[in-house]
């Protein structure tokens, strides 16, 4: 009684010493250490742990590890403010004491061996009520100070970032700013590039030193991949274990792995994913928190913003660049006709332009078809000059003959390089840009950029360029080779060409014009607005005209889509004239108006149709001061537009037959069945590769083929049964003749040897030259069959070998429960009762699936008598009131008055409207309304039949599944448990009826199950 006493004085001084602690503490830490200090001097336990929930998860804030966490059960008592005692073996007693504030529990205190007693209990109950408003107050003062300090921290995040132009200088202030809000040991930024999906390092700073930032990697490799693909935040504190659980690569750093706590946050503006910052500490036991990774976003916002801008800058300076060198490119160019020296000018601005270490120009022999390095800029290029490559050979050679640009940007592992340069010069190759020179006649060489010196990839930008020199190129290497032809036979016949010649000059600068008119808009694929710019520019160049403007139809009215010089007006006056030209296809001319202001240019417009071969595109109109031109000019102008006309009707044809070539292609490549058209001779036309693999036939002897020799040599070399072989030897033929439009059957292949086949023919329709034919189609059902098989196998085994042995185990629990072996405690007769309703769920699934095996294989005998389905639905109801009534669930029943006796298997129904019921019990929101409705109506035979419906207000179902949940073991959506084998007993249960079961749902807004049931006669 004394001592009692005296721990009850002592507990008040102790109580009253923490509270004036807790009152003088200044932030969370203090006041944790008072707390500790307190519960250390008064229970002396073995180690004392306090634990915070922040933002739901807990945290150990003081103590050693591991954290010791109660379970459910624990945690609910704490957060009744009881104290918890555990009892252990070991390590002795393990003590929680709940930390709460405003009724919540916000975290507890756990003793590891104290000193223990109920004085003890009531004691450290005392300190735990005290602490915990204490400490819920000392922490929210925290965070007010914290939000002050990030508010501060964001404005001069803004200030920093907003100032900053240059790409360096801006990813040093986004380091500097998220060094202040965070621990980064470890900080990148990579940008994406979302045409090679591949993730480009740009800033990395590792233990405080900058590190190189030369290597891509995959969007598929590590964890950055996955912010990049999720477009969210990921925080991890085992980047390792959190790499293993989803399944995907580490990225390494510098030979090991990074964190192990990593976070990741995207790079976003203007709704696009230009990259991502990665930070990541190896300090044990560091852990972002989530208000760090909140703050990162927010910085991220900002930065992603400020490089949009940056890059916008830079790549804008970086264009104006370009365009100066190209225009400095064109002059010397165009003005220079040495066929000597325009390659060598072209080079030595192709490597200034792109940063590159070498360049070289290869140009086709004709005779041999080998490539020739013809020119060459750097010490490598000088060695190699004049050397040849045998013909197509290397990524020079591939381009060559498939005239198609190339980049690559690993070439050491491209197996189309070819490696002999490199090992003759010593020289590395890392990045090779190629493009083609095209000219008239074909491609006549290849322009190739090795190596550039700021070791970054080549860029589609960089071969855009690359492309605009190459067409340069060939146009001045023409414009020089023809120049001088011409030069020479003006040189042999000067004297007798003398009295044309202003005439000549005149004709041969139309031919020069319209040759590079034709070279430019014929060599390469270019839209119909850059054909018709060309032709509007090159017409005003070549005939004097004041400006031009091309007019294209769009629906009822005409459009100007190109327009140089002087604008002229479209109204009315012009406009039919326009018609007038584009419905005969012959020029015409628009007089000066009359009625025009006198401060108006008084012209005269030449308008001339853009007329292709198969119809008038539109019209080029071209304005001339007072006259029109002479007759040589207006033919040119006509030639211009013809030009024009026919190569856009050209790139048109083009596009629609590589495209459609290209579709069939992709088509015939990407599918898994095997297809084989036949034609209209019996010859093997197409045949796709999945035709080759399925009859095990070489791709190259299958082609021209007659059908009947195909179909030898695969049956020879398969063997399946000769009845049918010979089916499909008759559907073919059948097919063939026009006798039947589609057959279709199966090739069944023995068990482990041949593939299983489902063939179909039917008849290809005819379309443009094409005579149609016939279409054979095989699809490989080896794994369907094999499935069925298995199926019904696992169905025998646990129907035959599970039931029995599980009744004895159901009646042995039985006896048990019983007492017959002995007496029962509570928690042994609790464990039984377990056993047996896991027993008896497990046979009721087993007779469920039996049940649908026998009505699968119309075994199950349906006992119909006449009954009364208001008693059915009623019962079915009822049995399942407690299961709607722990779900806070409504069922409503509405069966009409006069809604007759039905004639059915009284049992399977009840059964039916019990799934249905269970089903929409399970998939209703707490406190919905299940209704299950009964009425006669008139089927589609004119005979009346019950319809039943159960209707929930539930999640839905998408209508991709609504077939699907018919299906054994088959669940769709959100999971609520089950076997999947509900609905499929429904089904099979109906239609042994000869009745149906549809459903009618919208997602989120619930679903109705409707089955009819004949009515008694």
């Amino acid at each position: 009684m004394n001592q009692t006493l005296a721990l009850d004085i002592g507990g008040a001084d102790i109580i009253q010493r923490l509270c004036v602690d807790l009152s003088q503490a200044t932030n969370l830490e203090a006041g944790i250490l008072s707390v500790v200090t307190t519960i250390e001097r008064s229970l002396a336990p073995h180690d004392c742990q306090v634990t915070l929930l922040l933002a739901g998860e807990p945290r150990l804030l003081h103590g050693g590890e591991p954290m010791r966490i109660p379970d459910d059960t624990q945690r609910a008592a704490l957060r009744e403010g009881e104290i918890v005692v555990v009892p252990q073996s070991e390590a002795g007693m393990i003590c929680f004491a709940p930390l709460r504030a405003r009724r919540a529990l916000i975290g507890w205190i756990c003793l590891i061996d104290p000193t223990w007693s109920p004085e003890h209990e009531s004691l450290l109950r005392m300190i735990a009520g005290q602490s915990g408003p204490a400490l819920a107050l000392l922490g929210n003062i925290g965070r007010r100070d914290d939000q002050a300090a990030q508010l501060q921290t964001l404005n001069e995040i803004g200030r920093l970032i907003s100032s900053a132009f240059d790409l360096t200088q801006l990813f040093t202030a986004i380091h500097a700013v998220v060094q202040r809000v965070v621990e980064a040991p470890t900080f990148l930024i990579a940008l994406y590039d979302a045409q090679t999906e591949e993730l480009e390092p740009v800033y990395l700073i590792h233990e405080g030193r900058p590190q190189p930032t030369n290597e891509r990697w995959s969007k598929d490799v590590g964890l950055a991949g996955v912010v990049v693909r999720e477009r969210q935040p990921l925080c991890v504190s085992d980047y390792a274990k959190e790499c293993e659980r989803r399944g995907v690569q580490p990225r390494m750093l510098d030979g090991r792995i990074p964190g192990p706590a990593w976070v990741g946050v995207p790079l976003i503006a203007h709704d696009r994913l230009i990259g991502i910052i990665v930070l990541a500490s190896s300090r044990a036991g560091y852990v972002d928190r989530q208000e760090h990774v909140n703050l990162l976003m927010t910085i991220a916002a900002h930065a992603a913003v400020a490089l949009d801008r940056a890059w916008l800058y830079e790549r804008a300076e970086r264009q104006a660049q370009q365009l100066l060198v190209l225009n400095r490119i064109g002059r010397i160019i165009t003005s220079s006709i040495d066929p000597q020296q325009v390659p060598d000018i072209i080079l030595r601005q192709v490597t200034e332009l792109l940063d590159a270490e070498e360049s070289s120009l290869l140009l086709t022999d004709d005779h041999t078809g080998e490539m020739v390095f013809a020119y060459t800029t750097g010490q490598v290029g000088k060695r190699i000059l004049g050397q040849r490559l045998p013909r197509g050979v290397g990524i020079a050679g591939y381009v060559a003959a498939t005239g198609q640009s190339v980049i690559v940007n690993d070439v050491q592992s491209d197996e189309r390089f070819y490696r002999s340069m490199d090992l003759s010069t010593g020289y590395t190759t890392r990045t090779l840009l190629a493009v083609p020179l095209r000219g008239v006649g074909g491609v006549e060489g290849v322009i190739e950029v090795l190596n550039r010196r700021d070791l970054r990839p080549f860029t589609v930008e960089d071969q855009r360029l690359l492309e605009a020199l190459a067409d340069y190129a060939v146009i001045a290497l023409e414009n020089a080779r023809q120049f001088q032809k011409i030069d020479q036979a003006l040189a042999r016949r000067a004297q007798e060409l003398a009295r044309t010649n202003e005439q000549l000059q005149q004709h041969l600068r139309s031919l020069t014009a319209l040759n590079a008119f034709g070279m430019a808009i014929n060599t390469t694929l270019r839209s119909p607005h850059e054909i018709l710019s060309m032709t509007a520019r090159g017409i005003a160049e070549m005939t004097g005209a004041i400006g031009a403007m091309a007019l294209l139809p769009d629906g009822e009215i005409m459009r100007p889509v190109v327009s140089i010089g002087l604008r002229m007006p479209l109204d009315e006056r012009m406009l039919n004239v326009v018609h007038r030209v584009i419905a005969t296809g012959r020029p015409d001319t628009l007089p000066p108006d009359p009625e025009a202001p006198g401060r108006a240019p008084r012209c005269v417009v030449l308008i001339v149709p853009l007329r292709a071969t198969q119809r008038t595109l539109g019209c080029v109109c071209v304005a001339y001061t007072n006259a029109l031109p002479e007759p040589s000019d207006r033919e040119t102008v006509i030639l211009f537009a013809s030009q024009a006309a026919v190569a856009i009707e050209s790139i048109d044809l083009f596009m629609a037959v590589r495209t459609a070539r290209d579709q069939m292609a992709s088509i015939l490549a990407s599918t898994r069945e095997g297809i084989l058209l036949i034609d209209t001779d019996g010859t093997v036309a197409v045949a796709n590769a999945a035709l080759s693999d399925l009859t095990t036939l070489d791709a190259s002897i299958i082609h021209g083929l007659p059908i009947d020799a195909f179909l030898s040599r695969w049956f020879e070399a398969a063997a399946y049964e000769t009845e049918e072989c010979a089916a499909l030897q008759r559907g073919i033929d059948d097919v063939l003749t026009g006798t039947a439009q589609f057959v279709a059957g199966e090739l069944s292949g023995r068990s482990g040897q041949l593939r299983h086949l489902e063939w179909s023919v039917l008849r290809a329709q005819s379309s443009g030259d094409s005579h149609g034919g016939v279409l054979l189609v095989l699809r490989d059902i080896t794994a369907t069959k094999e499935a069925e098989r298995m199926r019904h196998d696992l169905t025998h085994m646990i129907v035959h070998d599970l039931r029995s042995p599980l009744s004895g185990v159901m009646a042995s629990i039985e006896l048990m429960m019983r007492g017959v072996p002995g007496k029962l405690n509570d928690q042994q007769r609790h464990v039984l009762q377990i056993a047996s309703t896991s027993a008896a769920n497990m046979l009721d699934m087993i007779n469920t699936l039996l049940d649908i095996s026998r009505l699968e294989a119309g075994r199950m005998p349906i006992e119909r008598c006449i009954g009364n389905i208001r008693d059915i639905i009623h019962d079915s109801v009822q049995r399942l009131a407690s299961l709607a009534l722990d779900r806070a669930i409504t069922i409503r029943t509405e069966i009409e008055e006069d809604v007759p006796d039905i004639y059915a298997d009284l049992g399977l129904i009840s059964r039916i409207i019990q799934n249905l019921v269970s089903n929409a019990i399970k998939f209703s929101h707490r406190g919905g309304l299940v209704t299950v409705r009964a009425a006669v109506e008139t089927a589609d035979d004119g005979q009346p039949k019950v319809i039943v419906s159960v209707s929930d207000q539930g999640v839905g179902i998408a209508p991709g599944d609504r077939e699907r949940i018919f299906a054994k073991f088959s669940q769709v959506g959100e999971r609520r448990g089950g076997t999947g084998l509900g609905l499929a007993f429904c089904r099979q249960a109906i239609e042994a009826h000869g009745e149906r079961i549809w459903v009618n749902s919208e997602l989120g807004r619930g679903s109705t199950f409707f089955f009819t049931i004949p009515v008694a006669s």
